[in-house]
């Protein structure tokens, strides 16, 4: 892919999918910045103080709440686009070549001496004109994230405002999404928070204790624990589908932290269903009565 391409393809992302990512185009930016200034002169793009620096700066003034200042992430993951190459260090040639992920500075640091431009991307940034002209389109592409960004954040924050202590929080696969009672968002992790309405009417329907392990919070902690349950989805997959609008009868379900928490890790390479936990637990009480 080119520079041009990648640039191009960049709002149609932005638009189309909840997935976008700005870490990319900040480094892109910082190095047409650092290019400007004269800080390199050769195509050897280090990964030094200086570049996390300006890396940080503009992940503050374009980043949504979610995006973390990891500067080590884009110098790697951009030699996807095709116009971005790593150098590896001397010895560090074949652990590069199977490195498909970084999970810290400290690999980039061992493993690549400095990153490096094709012939086309660097011309374009060795050009005054058309290094303002990139500068100036990834600024807009930013700016485009982090209206939309702002966006999310503010209808997540009014949700969020209306929401009581018994709203269940769990991971979900597709942040930033508004349904008609349900509002996916992105904070340290993507999750998502139903309405107190709609949780409201699901405990007074099925009752508020658990429908697996049949904890009742009021009866062991009096009035302390009374209304106090936490709601499970039953059908997650649901919630990626446009306009899904969550029935409080059938697609969610009370259920204790604890056993909410185990419906969520995977059990011989799946999810539990209520009933399938609800008999382990009856046959680990029975082994343990033995």
């Amino acid at each position: 892919m080119s520079l041009d391409l990648f640039l191009r393809e960049a709002n149609k992302t932005i638009d189309s999918s909840e997935f976008f990512k700005p870490h990319k185009y900040i480094l892109l930016l910082v190095v047409i910045e650092l290019r400007q200034e004269g800080y390199f002169r050769d195509n050897k793009i280090f990964y030094d103080e200086e570049l996390k620096r300006r890396f940080k700066k503009y992940i503050e003034l374009y980043g949504s709440k979610s995006d973390r200042n990891r500067a080590h992430t884009p110098f790697f993951h951009l030699k996807s686009s095709g116009f971005w190459h790593l150098k590896p260090k001397p010895g560090r040639e074949e652990i590069l070549s199977i490195l498909d992920t970084v999970g810290s500075p400290k690999d980039i640091i061992e493993n690549i001496d400095y990153a490096y431009l094709d012939e086309s991307a660097y011309h374009r940034i060795n050009d005054t004109v058309k290094a303002s002209k990139l500068k100036d389109e990834i600024i807009s592409i930013l700016e485009n994230y982090k209206d939309k960004s702002t966006i999310k954040e503010a209808k997540a924050d009014k949700i969020i405002e209306n929401v009581d202590d018994s709203v269940d929080f769990f991971v979900c696969e597709k942040p930033g999404y508004l349904y008609d009672e349900l509002l996916i968002i992105s904070f340290c992790m993507s999750m998502f928070a139903r309405d107190s309405t709609t949780i409201n009417k699901c405990i007074e329907h099925h009752g508020a204790f658990c429908h697996v392990c049949s904890m009742d919070f009021l009866k062991v902690y009096g009035e302390l624990g009374k209304g106090f349950i936490h709601i499970h989805h039953l059908a997650p997959q649901n919630i990626q589908k446009n306009n899904y609008k969550v029935n409080y009868k059938t697609d969610l379900i009370p259920v204790c932290p604890n056993c909410h928490a185990m419906l969520h890790r995977k059990y011989k390479g799946k999810h539990l269903s209520i009933d399938e936990l609800k008999n382990l637990i009856q046959r680990q009480s029975k082994n343990l009565s033995l």
